[in-house]
């Protein structure tokens, strides 16, 4: 098990950005696809860092289903060892029991269900208590690849919110309903609606999903979200946050929550990822270079935030 990642109001994110960038396995993986170890400032590192990253993005602007398996690293083996020393593998449970909100991330049917269960059995084992989570997506269109998912878990979903609706019902034994309020349209532009939802129960859950900062090319992303649950759930100064995600995804998400939350609104984030064996899907070494990938651009994007302020 591997610490959580965590954020305290009026520390400096750039440590923990050089610390990841001095874990020997990114120097070894970057040299080992042909690339050369950058000098520099943090953020000159950083940028040249993302330039070269352009050799694991497999992706092709798709989501991550469309990650292209055939053309994936052929260093496999090693792939997974560097994952697993840059951090991506090795799941963090969470260090603080009390905190004031819970934000579920969205994702892939695989994520979501697998965060939910997460955070379910962490609730009902005592060892998390908050008054509010929240269920963090987007009107994402559901794949065929992630019908059989959800059809076990969200008959008749279509889309990402309609998932999270449905597993919602796993956190509250006695919820009440829902109240939503819709702005755009789901069925001809999901990519500029926005979802807010809210019911009672203990704790209060809301099911926000954000419109997309960049329509034209994608649904809402992380960052999107982020900041309609911070317009929505009003984060005073010291607010205690606790984030649930897949590993895999964990040290770009944190970044991003550090960069639209914990610098702005003063919160104090950690960042937890699920355990392996929750998680419904296996990841290959194709998916784990494209989120290094992902985890350097994240980082990239709060070293200039901090820079900027």
């Amino acid at each position: 098990m591997v610490n959580p990642l965590r954020f305290t109001p009026g520390s400096d994110p750039t440590e923990m950005i050089d610390a990841w960038l001095a874990r020997p396995a990114l120097r070894a993986m970057v040299e080992a696809y042909g690339g050369e170890w950058p000098d520099g400032s943090l953020l000159s590192r950083l940028e040249q860092l993302v330039e070269f990253s352009a050799v694991w993005d497999l992706r092709g602007g798709s989501s991550r289903l469309g990650i292209n398996v055939a053309s994936g690293p052929g260093r496999a083996d090693r792939t997974l060892g560097w994952a697993q020393d840059l951090g991506l593998i090795q799941f963090a449970a969470p260090t603080r029991r009390e905190v004031d909100a819970v934000l579920v991330l969205g994702g892939l049917v695989t994520g979501c269900v697998s965060r939910v269960e997460y955070l379910r059995d962490l609730l009902a084992d005592g060892l998390v208590s908050t008054a509010h989570i929240a269920l963090l997506g987007s009107f994402r269109g559901l794949q065929d690849q992630e019908r059989s998912l959800v059809d076990e878990f969200a008959p008749g979903a279509e889309t990402e919110v309609d998932v999270l609706m449905a597993l919602a019902a796993h956190l509250d034994a006695r919820p009440t309903e829902w109240e939503l309020t819709v702005t755009g349209n789901p069925a001809s532009a999901g990519a500029l609606t926005e979802l807010v939802g809210r019911r009672g129960g203990r704790p209060q859950t809301w099911l926000l999903a954000a419109r997309s900062s960049d329509p034209d090319r994608r649904s809402a992303n992380t960052a999107d979200t982020y900041r309609l649950a911070a317009d929505h759930l009003k984060f005073a100064a010291g607010t205690r946050l606790l984030i649930v995600t897949n590993q895999i995804y964990a040290f770009f998400q944190h970044w991003d929550a550090v960069r639209v939350l914990g610098l702005p609104f003063d919160v104090d984030l950690e960042t937890i990822g699920t355990p392996p064996s929750s998680n419904r899907r296996t990841f290959g070494p194709e998916w784990y270079a494209q989120e290094v990938r992902s985890t350097l651009r994240s980082a990239r994007d709060l070293a200039k935030a901090w820079t900027a302020r």
